[in-house]
């Protein structure tokens, strides 16, 4: 049995966690048991999450499928890695070592890393994507619209969200998986939906820009 998500436990359980900062975790010497577990509705399907602690929405989606408020781009992001945190320059002097680093993909990620540290803009790199690039996106597009709902993207959501998503995909990519376990679409189709969301957020939702300040760099 699973409990609906709530924004703190339910009251014939709430004895059994701590409130810290906003999050309710369990107190030392509770068992996390499966009807605990957290079950966040996004519109398209029920994603679980089964921390060891009860946790907030956001630590497992973020946004909500069915607003229309600016910014509220559903995405499930639960257990993914946060590379968002690691500068993109860097990550690409450890990509270049792999021969499935494409000169295209080189190109491509080198620009992209130029728009994160604000000295270019999204157009740059949108620039150098071919027409097979855009082709392989739709399917990618398609799944989305089945699995959140068309155009549940263009809603916004910080721009740390796509980026680290094209990290993810892009080490796939060097990893050698081609196709994405769980769309079962290739991992460059997910680059380059990520891509084409950030041109569109800085054009349309330019207050999700959460990129690291430029001084950092």
């Amino acid at each position: 049995m699973s409990a609906k998500h709530y924004e703190k436990p339910p009251e014939d359980v709430i004895d059994q966690y701590v409130e810290m900062d906003g999050v309710w975790h369990l107190k030392d010497g509770v068992d996390f048991t499966p009807q605990d577990s957290v079950v966040v509705d996004v519109g398209a399907g029920e994603f679980s999450c089964e921390p060891g602690e009860w946790v907030k929405i956001d630590q497992c989606g973020i946004g909500d499928v069915n607003s229309d408020e600016r910014g509220s781009g559903a995405r499930f992001n639960s257990g993914k890695p946060p590379m968002n945190y690691i500068p993109l320059r860097q990550q690409i002097i450890v990509w270049r070592g792999y021969e499935r680093f494409t000169q295209h993909h080189r190109r491509v990620m080198d620009e992209l890393a130029k728009f994160e540290h604000g000295e270019v803009p999204m157009w740059n790199v949108i620039s150098l994507l071919t027409l097979d690039d855009l082709s392989v996106s739709t399917y990618v597009w398609e799944y989305g619209a089945e699995k959140y709902a068309a155009f549940n993207w263009a809603k916004g959501m910080k721009w740390s969200i796509p980026l680290a998503c094209i990290s993810r995909h892009m080490q796939a990519i060097l990893r050698g998986e081609e196709l994405d376990e769980e769309s079962g679409h290739p991992h460059w189709g997910h680059v380059v939906c990520n891509l084409l969301m950030l041109e569109h957020y800085g054009k349309f939702y330019r207050e999700g820009d959460d990129r690291p300040p430029k001084e950092v760099f």
